[in-house]
């Protein structure tokens, strides 16, 4: 056996029964699901927090009525007709159904639901090899690092299948044994959830690497070929979309034509608005120091590339809390005997007895009864809407009544909500695909070198839909020809007059 070869992955040889974890997992659900139902109604739904939401649901109703799925762009008129494509047309129409349903409420508990889902999931994970507290520790970490990142839109519904694949990957890769190729109906689902699939598929060959130089020598050619064959069923998988391989090219689309970190999600790591993240990094450095950590060189180098991810994007910051521990789970509970779930099972049997005489039938009816009567009494209060601050109803409601006709100028953040209402942008969300080749540049110099008037004249727009206090506000204001026909707290729109 070569040196380098890591010993085999630690597995708990004890009593406890697959339904006490089992049970557990789904208190951890119970947990998330209410703290999450909770958390809306203190913060007054903050998963309706982004603009985007809007036209996800939009686009999920398009798909219903039509029956067809968008080749091409209808909601804005700057890039009418050009190509875009609804990547993540199943979570849209999860979210249409939602909100068709039960209204926004419905868009937060299936939201809700999702983000549970996969927390519970990461916990019974998690506690197969590791104390049950140390694991149910992790995820709350995990949970409350991410919890600025949950927003009703498509990348939440992946977080489940981002625990299965990287969960079933390792596991392969600890077993010394190719992937389950029940992982490709998982990849085949993430890429028509949502476009960070090609993150798994970026995991998947480090993880294939570690299996192949972690075998003898003599095995290496095999286990390289029969990962080879699994890789690219992976990749045909992900290319199993009503678009072909269309969706996998967005990424690539995305980084060559945007300056992403203009948009809040898509920018760098800020301490001062991440503090959390911060703190547990720095106290991950503490402690793997301290401790001497040893983290096998694939999953470090892993581990190492999802934390670069997320000092460049902060919005990866929920896909650090979901992947890291899986990766490195193995390696700390074979370096760190305490950490083992059956050194608690023999420190702490008390604990386990109470859990396993209470996994039973009734427990379990209780738990769901409970779950279910937190999405009752949480769908039963009064209505809620996504943030006001990108939703100006009174100006759109105006636009609508006086039938005003003509190119609309709006701010990025109202987007979502023209299409919403069926009012087609100068700039939406859809970044991703279009308002690409300097567009979203020129609109931001505009605002602030005072040409904006250059751009109003050049898109021969005669409606703008801005901000109050916006810089677009000011200009328009001492612009001639322009008249303010409609103002409140969250929008203003101006009109041009007439030419006599």
């Amino acid at each position: 056996m070569n040196e380098l070869v890591p010993k085999p992955a630690y597995r708990v040889q004890s009593n406890l029964p697959t339904s006490s974890v089992a049970f557990l997992s789904l208190l951890i659900f119970l947990l998330v699901f209410v703290s999450v139902l909770v958390g809306q109604a203190v913060s007054h739904s903050s998963l309706l927090n982004d603009p985007d939401t809007y036209w996800h649901v939009a686009t999920g109703r398009v798909i219903w009525e039509t029956g067809s799925l968008p080749q091409r762009d209808q909601f804005s008129w700057t890039f009418e007709g050009q190509r875009w494509i609804a990547k993540e047309w199943f979570s849209q129409l999860m979210l249409f159904g939602a909100y068709h349903l039960a209204s926004w409420r419905g868009v937060i508990l299936i939201t809700a639901g999702a983000i549970a889902f996969a927390y519970a999931l990461l916990f019974a994970v998690l506690s197969r090899q590791m104390r049950i507290t140390v694991a149910a520790g992790i995820v709350m970490v995990a949970l409350i690092l991410a919890s600025r990142h949950f927003l009703a839109r498509p990348h939440v519904f992946s977080f489940p299948l981002v625990v299965l694949w990287v969960t079933g990957l390792v596991r392969a890769v600890e077993e010394r044994r190719t992937p389950n190729w029940l992982l490709l109906p998982v990849m085949i689902l993430w890429a028509n959830v949502h476009a960070g699939f090609t993150l798994g598929l970026a995991i998947a060959g480090g993880l294939a690497a570690e299996a192949v130089f972690s075998s003898e020598r003599k095995e290496r050619i095999g286990v390289a070929i029969r990962w080879a064959i699994f890789l690219g069923a992976a990749l045909a998988a992900g290319c199993l979309t009503p678009y072909g391989y269309e969706p996998l090219l967005t990424t690539y689309k995305l980084y060559q034509g945007q300056p992403v970190e203009q948009i809040i999600e898509w920018s760098p790591l800020n301490a001062k608005r991440e503090p959390m993240v911060e703190l547990l990094l720095l106290c991950l450095l503490f402690l793997s120091l301290y401790f001497g950590v040893k983290i096998r060189f694939w999953r470090l180098i892993l581990t190492i590339g999802i934390i670069h991810l997320m000092f460049l994007h902060v919005r990866m910051v929920a896909l650090f809390g979901l992947i890291t521990p899986i990766l490195i789970t193995s390696t700390l509970v074979n370096q760190f005997r305490f950490l083992r779930l059956d050194t608690q099972i023999m420190d702490d049997p008390a604990l386990f007895r109470v859990v396993q005489r209470f996994s039973g039938f009734l427990a379990y009816l209780v738990v769901c009864s409970f779950i279910l009567i937190a999405a009752v009494v949480y769908g039963s209060r009064e209505d809620i809407s996504p943030k006001k601050e990108y939703t100006p109803t009174g100006a759109v409601d105006y636009i609508q009544q006086k039938n005003l006709a003509g190119n609309i100028y709006n701010t990025y953040e109202f987007g979502g909500y023209l299409i919403f209402r069926g009012v087609k942008t100068f700039i939406d969300g859809r970044i991703d695909q279009l308002f690409l080749g300097g567009f979203m540049e020129r609109i931001a110099r505009a605002q602030l070198d005072g040409s904006f008037p250059e751009i109003l004249k050049q898109y021969d727009i005669s409606l703008a839909l801005v901000a109050p206090n916006s810089p677009e506000v000011w200009q328009l204001e001492k612009l001639p020809g322009w008249t303010k026909a409609y103002s409140d707290d969250i929008s203003a729109l101006f009109i041009r007059n007439p030419s006599p």
